[in-house]
């Protein structure tokens, strides 16, 4: 699973790391499109923050309550992400970006909104995990 252990990372390494952070990326949009709350909530380390505009969420709990609760009982719609960069430091640390857009399912469906996720990533338990991510969306 993860390999940031301390020390610098081997090229391989690396490629794995990033290869870990697409999968975990595309779990998140998995897991909130599908309302799993608890396999959401399981991407971030336990002092997490989330911020994306009018929600502000530090430590797990409060993600769980104020983005996690809403996956439950968002209508039917799915996370498109694009343009994903990560960089793997030498030391082990990681962080990227990501274009998004989220768009509503049915026949009345729409882009309900387009922004970029900025995220930190992190090992804990032996796994990549969301240290932070914040959500920006574009403004019409």
């Amino acid at each position: 699973m993860g390999s940031a252990t301390g020390g610098e990372m081997t090229d391989m390494q690396r490629v794995a790391a990033e290869l870990e952070i697409r999968n975990l990326v595309a779990r998140y949009c998995h897991c909130y499109d599908q309302g799993r709350v608890d396999d959401y909530c399981d991407l971030f380390v336990e002092s997490a923050e989330f911020r994306a505009p009018g929600i502000a969420a530090v430590g797990r709990e409060q993600i769980r309550e104020k983005v996690g609760a809403t996956a439950a009982i968002a209508p039917p719609a799915q996370h498109v992400t694009y343009n994903t960069v990560i960089e793997v430091g030498e030391d082990g640390s990681a962080k990227g970006w990501s274009d998004f857009m989220y768009v509503a399912a049915g026949s009345d469906g729409g882009i309900l909104v387009v922004g970029r996720y900025l995220d930190d990533f992190v090992v804990s338990d032996g796994r990549w995990m969301f240290r932070r991510r914040l959500a920006e969306f574009v403004e019409s």
